[in-house]
């Protein structure tokens, strides 16, 4: 990856996948641990598409397959008797738009607004982020008018992009017993 986008994809999400794995359950405890890692790695990859585009190269490349296949192994017995309760996901999700800091900051970096960061946490400090004021943020940004549009689309329910297809697409490249493969 060029320059600085692996260290923005590697923060890509971690909003997203600290809340899953929060907000999943197993044995009456909230569960984060490999599970929550596992959302991560899936925003991670969604935040790359929002920002970059082109879908089509948003399928597991050798490297990803190689770095995760450990990773695999040992998270997927865990995470297999785990349930999701749906109703507090969707709660607190409305409650979060937070979670669109992210591909708004990544935005800004792609079309040279300094500071990106520092610009948000001004805009939303001392109130609760709302859909007003990120849309406002959003707004005021000096960004193309189409970018401007798929942002100004984004919920924190429709944050998931491909990664619905993403995650059913996986079993292209995944055999649950012995890791990933490239097929």
């Amino acid at each position: 990856m060029e320059g600085g986008v692996g260290r923005r994809m590697e923060g890509a999400g971690k909003a997203v996948g600290g809340w899953v794995g929060r907000r999943m359950e197993g044995a009456g405890k909230a569960v984060g641990g490999d599970c929550g890692r596992m959302a991560l790695m899936a925003a991670s990859a969604n935040l790359h598409c929002i920002a970059y585009g082109d879908p089509e190269q948003n399928r597991a490349p050798k490297p990803f397959v190689d770095a995760y296949n450990n990773f695999l192994s040992s998270s997927r017995d865990k995470c297999r008797n785990r349930k999701v309760n749906e109703s507090r996901l969707a709660e607190d999700l409305e409650q979060t738009w937070e979670v669109l800091a992210e591909p708004i900051q990544t935005v800004m970096r792609i079309y040279g607004i300094p500071e990106p960061y520092e610009k948000l946490k001004e805009l939303t400090r001392g109130q609760a982020v709302t859909k007003d004021n990120m849309q406002q943020i959003i707004n005021g940004l000096d960004i193309p008018e189409e970018v401007r549009s798929k942002l100004s689309k984004l919920t924190p329910h429709s944050y998931t992009g491909p990664a619905e297809d993403l995650a059913r697409d996986i079993m292209k490249w995944v055999d649950l017993e012995s890791g990933f493969q490239i097929k």
